[in-house]
Parts: C-alpha cells; structure tokens; sequence
C-alpha cells in the first residue's frame, strides 16, 4: 500500500469519527461507566466471598470451597482509598484527598435528607 493510499484512508477515519453523533459518543462513555460499576461490583465480590474451588479424591469431586482473594481485596481497596491502603510507593505525592473523611462529614447532611415514604 503506497502513502497516498494510506493517507487516504487516514483522513476518511478520522472523517467518520469526527462524523459520528456526539450523542452516540456520550452513549458509549455511559456504557462504558455501567460497565466499570458492575464490574467493580463483581469483583468486590469475588475478593470477599471468592471463587469456588473443588477439591478431588482419587479422581472424585468430594468438595466444594470457597476461597476469597486478600490481594485482590487489597488492591481494590488501595484504589478507592489510595492514603489508607496503597503502597507507599503508589501514593500520590500532591494528593491530599481524604475520601473517608470526605464521607463521614457529607454523611450527616445526606442522612437528614432521607425523608419517610408512605406505605400503600
């Protein structure tokens, strides 16, 4: 394939990207975020109440157990709260945010905001 061509085919994807529907666009970014809240949601999951293993005599399933994983625990922990549960290495140096923190003084104004729901 020759440079012309090439370029030719450059500039007809980069026309049908800049094409595309920025609605079709912003639908992909929601998809994507769903994605990644289901798939923390499985993983948490799988750290605390973890993955079956079997266990085989002389060929026989026997058992089934559950075993949870503490690394990936850690790790996911490390991410949501990096100044608590990250390496010191992993830390970063010009973040001085305090997720827990942060929760625990907005928890007080979202519980007052919680307001009774009559029953049908």
């Amino acid at each position: 394939m020759g440079d012309e061509q090439r370029h030719e085919l450059a500039v007809v994807d980069e026309h049908t990207v800049a094409g595309r529907d920025r609605g079709e666009l912003g639908g992909e970014r929601d998809a994507q975020q769903l994605a990644v809240g289901r798939l923390s949601a499985l993983a948490f999951d799988r750290a605390i109440h973890g993955r079956i293993e079997q266990v085989f005599d002389q060929g026989q399933l026997v058992a089934e157990r559950r075993v949870p994983s503490e690394r990936l625990l850690i790790w996911l922990l490390a991410r949501l709260d990096p100044k608590r549960f990250a390496a010191p290495w992993e830390r970063r140096k010009d973040d001085i945010s305090d997720p827990q923190a942060e929760a625990q003084q907005a928890f007080p104004a979202l519980l007052g905001s919680l307001t009774d729901v009559a029953c049908d």
